[in-house]
């Protein structure tokens, strides 16, 4: 960078002044001093920044040697040794990255169904999102890494982008249910080591027990601690994954017309918590079952009025209130989309529409994630009478 003249860093009184007091070639003299001063302070200053950009260079490098070593990750970094990477290097890495996830979505498709691998990435990231919510950040236990590296599946270290992680648990499980050939074995592989899992498999099925594939059979042959460590993944993996491919109860075009979340109730006037989703239908609209299940409530009661309340198995419930006539019993198996009610206005409603409540463990979800395949999100565990606003459906 050109250096100013020592003409421009004084005022032009100064320089008047330096000019009757010197002769011509002192004051030629005098600014050649001043001009060579300004240069070396300018060179002091720009060496100053430099070592200070070279310090922060290298605490920058040394960070991420002991990320890569595994130093403060706890585990291998496949890409140890590379050169720092540019920035253009870096955006095309990550656009790579996010295409290795749609490709291993599109490949184990048939495998690990696209509302597992959603499911999947939920619970191993607890719902934690990046990059405008297009990949979750998973975090990978040393049992799922274990696991996965015993499919063939290269482990990111952890500094990885959530983009890579994502994929690499989705490939690593859906080769895993290739291997073992059912879901909650693989499941239950994330969070214990391998062998246990196959051990337990093969003795269920010499047992001839039903479904043997199921955590429910195989379980009961794994150690104590290891099924209740694995126990609560592998329900809330496979809840999830039932409510991403629910069927909506009613037509896709009815109009929400009161939310999941905190509200005014219409009847009572006071401020509580609403635990569904109330759909404007018409009477006599056609309700169906979100999902496979059997009928755990079919009555009339009178806050709800009729309501079905279905199980769908691993603790994920749904509940269909305020309808005009119901058409299934208790105890009664029912299929996806099939007719189990029809909208009414019974029990504390100000007019026809659905209340439609789903749960997982007792714990009100609302019903508009899985639509939108969001992360759900979970509220108070104990749901008390007075605070449920215009359903109070049983446990």
């Amino acid at each position: 960078t050109a250096m100013p003249a020592a003409s421009q860093a004084f005022p032009e009184r100064d320089r008047a002044w330096a000019k009757v007091a010197c002769t011509n070639e002192d004051f030629e003299r005098l600014k050649a001093m001043m001009d060579d001063q300004v240069r070396k302070s300018r060179r002091r200053e720009r060496k100053a920044w430099e070592a200070a950009g070279m310090a922060v260079v290298g605490c920058l490098l040394l960070v991420g040697t002991a990320l890569g070593d595994g130093m403060l990750s706890g585990g291998p970094d496949v890409t140890a040794g590379a050169e720092p990477q540019p920035e253009a290097a870096r955006r095309v890495l990550a656009a790579e990255a996010e295409a290795d996830t749609e490709e291993a979505l599109a490949e184990h498709d048939a495998v690990l169904p696209v509302p597992v691998a959603r499911a999947v990435a939920v619970v191993y990231a607890s719902g934690r999102q990046v990059g405008h919510g297009r990949h979750f950040d998973v975090r990978l236990t040393s049992a799922a890494r274990r696991a996965i590296r015993s499919v063939g599946v290269d482990v990111p270290p952890r500094s990885a982008s959530a983009a890579s992680r994502e994929a690499a648990l989705i490939t690593g499980l859906a080769r895993l249910v290739e291997d073992l050939g059912s879901l909650e074995a693989a499941l239950v592989c994330l969070r214990m080591d391998r062998d246990l899992v196959e051990t337990a498999l093969d003795l269920a099925y010499g047992s001839n027990l039903p479904n043997p594939d199921a955590f429910e059979s195989f379980a009961r042959y794994l150690p104590h601690a290891a099924r209740r460590r694995a126990e609560g993944p592998t329900r809330r993996v496979m809840a999830l994954a039932i409510g991403y491919d629910m069927s909506w109860p009613v037509h896709e075009a009815a109009r929400v017309s009161s939310g999941f979340g905190p509200r005014v109730h219409p009847v009572l006037g006071e401020p509580m918590m609403h635990y569904g989703t109330d759909l404007a239908v018409d009477e006599g609209t056609a309700i169906r079952a979100m999902a496979d299940g059997y009928v755990v409530y079919s009555k009339r009661d009178a806050v709800n009025g009729k309501f079905v309340k279905l199980d769908h198995g691993y603790g994920l419930t749904s509940a269909y209130v305020h309808n005009s006539e119901l058409l299934v019993g208790e105890g009664e198996r029912v299929k996806k989309g099939q007719l189990i009610a029809r909208s009414g206005a019974t029990g504390r409603a100000t007019g026809p529409h659905l209340h439609f409540q789903v749960e997982i463990d007792n714990r009100p979800i609302d019903p508009e994630a899985f639509r939108e395949r969001k992360a759900p999100r979970a509220h108070r565990k104990s749901v008390e009478a007075e605070s449920i606003g215009d359903a109070i459906v049983p446990p």
